[in-house]
């Protein structure tokens, strides 16, 4: 049985591990309004909040944090960033 942060995060989030960092390029179903989680990556904790236009992210604990948003690289920092889902 697969956990169930699985399902947020690698599905509707598309997350992945790609050189070395995780990438996003999130979707959101039609019947939602939004979605949230948090996840870990070495000593950081980011926060993700995607919604219909834009998601947004913040670190809770580290620095910074160096990500990926459809294909883009993105300095996350403890200031709540929002980028536009395309």
């Amino acid at each position: 049985m697969l956990p169930i942060w699985l399902v947020p995060t690698y599905g509707f989030a598309r997350m992945r591990h790609k050189d070395g960092r995780l990438a996003f390029s999130p979707l959101l179903p039609h019947a939602w309004e939004s979605y949230s989680f948090k996840i870990h990556k070495g000593d950081a904790l980011l926060a993700v909040q995607v919604g219909p236009e834009k998601t947004g992210y913040k670190l809770l604990k580290g620095d910074s944090l160096l990500i990926s948003h459809y294909g883009k690289n993105c300095l996350v920092t403890k200031e709540y960033r929002e980028l536009a889902n395309t």
